[in-house]
């Protein structure tokens, strides 16, 4: 017997579809981006280095803080720029809010309803409005702490090549930390109720994973990758340990981490560093219990929520009674740079070469959801292997649990699709 189940995933940022293939019980997936190619990367070629972060960040709304960041990391390290320590502390803030606000919002807006077998958080807030409510406040805090921050709520403006443009005002900060202050007990709230959720049973059939080194603590910006082997590597060396491949059925490539395939993200993140989250050990034996399960992304994202609300807290209050120096000279040279960041989803890489006017010659953009492709693809024919298993050819369960899957990695397929034109000579 052959079956074939097209699912539309909605909830989702963009548009994908999952195939899944059931024949004589073997199940095989194909998870296919069709959101329409966009290319950023030739946008990008010929631009000034001023230019760059601002076009990347339109990249994506719900995104636009990392890709920013991450431009503006690979144009420092392609032009020799050395930031003041603070400077790179409040960079690390700023990323850590969007964190925050983006976590919240694919819980409450995408995930959860799954978790309670209802379809959208119309129903949720229906059957489980103080939640929803606490949701509602969360995100509106969080938008607060970013728009402080970044200037606005996308597309950052208090921040260019070399630094910020201009002192934080003691009463900005001021603004942001009662800010935060205010949204911590509606987070553990969140991850209180997130943490005794009941996740469908499945066991990673890949668990590789790759993420920034965090110099120290969690979620701290570095140039290196860290793999789950215990790899350490520079991000301009990515493409030495990462290999990526051109997928015929999807708008988006496939890549692998030494030849495997690999996954990024909230619970990659916390499997690698987990012993450093001091304070939160209860929640973490809780969610390590389940770390092996891709559904658990959803916990690891919980979690990520109230910490990064808490350390971006302490770390602004340090800032209140100095004068921090927040941006520094440098001279516009020809060079290479990678940045490589934690963004919401997940490992994300921005590769430059300028010339010595400081113009883009080469660009190159991999986003979390395409690292995350493959690992989508072989998790769904696992867990589809374990639906036969248990029901037999129920298409129905195949689907629900499928949409629940993907919707636990929280893709983003504008991000997925920028690939480059190649051009031949004649």
């Amino acid at each position: 017997m052959s079956l074939e189940v097209v699912e539309r995933i909605d909830k989702v940022f963009g548009h994908l579809e999952l195939k899944l293939v059931v024949d004589s019980g073997k199940v095989e997936s194909k998870f296919t981006v069709t959101q329409d190619a966009r290319f950023i990367e030739v946008v990008l070629e010929g631009r000034s280095y001023l230019e760059a972060p601002v076009i990347a960040s339109r990249i994506c709304g719900a995104c636009s803080i990392a890709h920013f960041l991450a431009s503006v990391n690979a144009l420092e390290n392609a032009m020799g720029v050395e930031l003041p320590e603070d400077a790179m502390i409040l960079k690390d803030a700023m990323n850590k809010a969007q964190i925050a606000q983006n976590n919240i919002v694919h819980l409450f807006f995408l995930a959860l309803p799954d978790y309670y077998g209802l379809k959208t958080l119309g129903e949720l807030l229906s059957k489980k409005p103080d939640l929803v409510k606490i949701g509602f406040k969360l995100n509106s805090l969080s938008l607060k702490a970013v728009d402080l921050l970044g200037g606005r709520i996308v597309n950052p403006n208090t921040y260019s090549v070399g630094g910020f443009r201009k002192d934080l005002a003691r009463d900005r900060i001021e603004k942001v930390v009662k800010t935060l202050r205010e949204a911590e007990d509606y987070a553990k709230q969140v991850l209180e109720k997130v943490i005794e959720l009941e996740l469908p049973e499945l066991e990673d059939p890949a668990p590789n994973y790759v993420v920034v080194q965090s110099p120290q603590g969690y979620l701290n910006t570095s140039n290196n990758l860290y793999g789950s082997d215990g790899e350490v590597f520079l991000g301009i060396d990515y493409t030495k340990y990462i290999e990526e491949k051109i997928v015929e059925y999807s708008n988006s490539k496939a890549y692998y981490y030494k030849g495997k395939v690999f996954y990024v993200g909230s619970r990659a993140r916390l499997n690698a560093y987990h012993e450093r989250l001091l304070g939160y050990e209860d929640y973490i034996s809780k969610i390590l219990k389940e770390s092996n399960n891709p559904f658990s992304n959803i916990k690891a994202k919980a979690l990520e929520i109230l910490y990064t609300i808490v350390d971006v807290r302490e770390r602004l209050e340090e800032f209140l009674d100095k004068k921090p120096k927040l941006r520094t000279e440098f001279k516009v040279r020809a060079g290479e740079g990678v940045g490589v960041l934690e963004a919401p989803r997940g490992l994300l890489i921005h590769h430059y070469k300028v010339d010595n006017e400081g113009k883009i010659t080469y660009a190159n953009i991999i986003t979390p959801t395409a690292f995350n492709s493959r690992h989508i693809e072989v998790s769904a024919t696992k867990l589809g292997e374990r639906v036969l298993e248990a029901n037999g050819v129920d298409v129905g369960e195949l689907q629900r649990k499928a949409s629940m899957l993907i919707r636990a990695y929280d893709p983003c397929l504008p991000c997925a699709v920028h690939v480059t034109v190649l051009k031949s000579e004649r």
